[in-house]
């Protein structure tokens, strides 16, 4: 049986007290309280976290104050990781729970907030302190948010500011899987065929034919083109934050690949470069790009790579061209499983596109394939006829 910790006062109260040890420091935890079942939830909590390792001490620090210290403390971050998180940071997390102390989040306060992101997309922090409320976010948004929170509050049980994470068992609104959108064959023939008057159409033919991503195409150099062996490799990208450029290797080890290139797109990827180096000759001083091998593919007249904006319009401008419906670049990507599944195994075109696994484009494209059984079955029913007419 425990030993009792707590005695009644006079005014009906319990008074309670308890040598812990906390950090490693053996000290009194003394408390007034109102109930002897408060004295032994007390109880019970100091014994859970002592026998875990320690007790914690509760921590007055606020939501806001922890979150902006472990961003700022953060490694291994990409660039434009750091500045999403920031930015979710400081658009639904801060303006929202920022005031309130670490002890003080539960699990049912943060699904309430989590429902309230879902159905209105409130913010708070507007104008006087008022409420400021914004469009419903998607599921996806909702977990994206979540999930920033989650990692700060992990970084406080570490730190030893709470005992446990309260996000952990937040459910999150179930995400919806959309149809993607894709190019058809016939609209996939303009676009190609537009590429042969454009500008850039050499990057967008490799955008179009491989699937090659926005940031991936902004990070070829022409040292990753071999032409005379019609090889592409792709092992970087390039993201904005704010108006700085950062390049870095892809997300995932399969991010890196080696693609073959058609004939077509090696003699736009040619005319490119040839043209480029009529560019670098009229730009003289004003040149920015460097030298030939290390130069950007996608440059601006002066050498500087084209900027993500750029990119959106003048790709807009190349299907308005083709006299096709408004792709985003990711659609393309789609475009390109769709269509090259049609002729090879889902985990080459898998290996194709850099995806991280081959079981996550079986998963999303499934309906590509539809009908790839054909052969197989016809060869075990006509085998089995043949068994039966034995």
């Amino acid at each position: 049986m425990s030993k009792q910790r707590w005695r009644r006062l006079p005014d009906g109260r319990y008074l309670y007290r308890r040598s812990v040890t906390i950090d490693g420091i053996e000290q009194e935890v003394k408390r007034t309280l109102d109930t002897v079942k408060d004295c032994q939830r007390l109880d019970a909590e100091l014994t859970r976290k002592q026998d875990s390792g320690g007790v914690v001490r509760e921590s007055r620090v606020t939501v806001a104050e922890h979150a902006r210290e472990w961003l700022g403390s953060a490694k291994n971050l990409r660039p434009s990781t750091r500045h999403n998180y920031r930015s979710i940071l400081e658009a639904y997390i801060i303006p929202t729970l920022g005031s309130v102390q670490l002890r003080k989040l539960t699990t049912p306060r943060l699904q309430a907030w989590v429902d309230e992101l879902e159905r209105t997309g409130k913010t708070g922090g507007g104008k006087g302190n008022s409420e400021r409320r914004g469009s419903p976010l998607s599921p996806k948004t909702v977990a994206n948010v979540h999930g920033v929170l989650h990692k700060a509050l992990q970084r406080a049980v570490v730190w030893r500011r709470i005992d446990r994470n309260p996000a952990d068992d937040v459910e999150l609104p179930r995400r919806r899987k959309t149809e993607r959108r894709s190019a058809t064959l016939d609209e996939l023939a303009r676009i190609v065929a537009a590429c042969d008057s454009d500008r850039l159409g050499a990057a967008w033919r490799l955008a179009w034919m491989l699937g090659v991503r926005r940031g991936e195409l902004r990070a070829l150099t022409w040292r990753d083109i071999d032409l005379d062996t019609g090889l592409v490799s792709i092992t970087k990208s390039m993201v904005r934050v704010g108006t700085t450029d950062h390049t870095d290797e892809t997300k995932t080890a399969n991010g890196m690949r080696v693609n073959s290139i058609d004939l077509e797109t090696v003699a736009l990827l040619r005319r490119r470069r040839e043209a480029q180096r009529l560019e670098r000759m009229l730009a003289g001083d004003e040149w920015c790009g460097g030298d030939v091998e290390s130069c950007h593919v996608l440059t601006d007249a002066d050498g500087s790579p084209v900027t993500p904006s750029s990119i959106r319009r003048r790709h807009d401008a190349l299907l308005r061209a083709a006299g096709v419906p408004r792709y985003l670049m990711h659609e393309a990507r789609h475009t390109v499983v769709v269509q090259r599944a049609k002729y090879e195994p889902m985990h080459t075109v898998s290996r194709m596109v850099g995806h991280a696994s081959a079981a996550y484009t079986v998963d999303q494209y499934w309906h590509a394939q539809t009908g790839h059984d054909r052969s197989s079955v016809d060869a075990l029913a006509a085998e089995l006829r043949r068994r039966r007419h034995a």
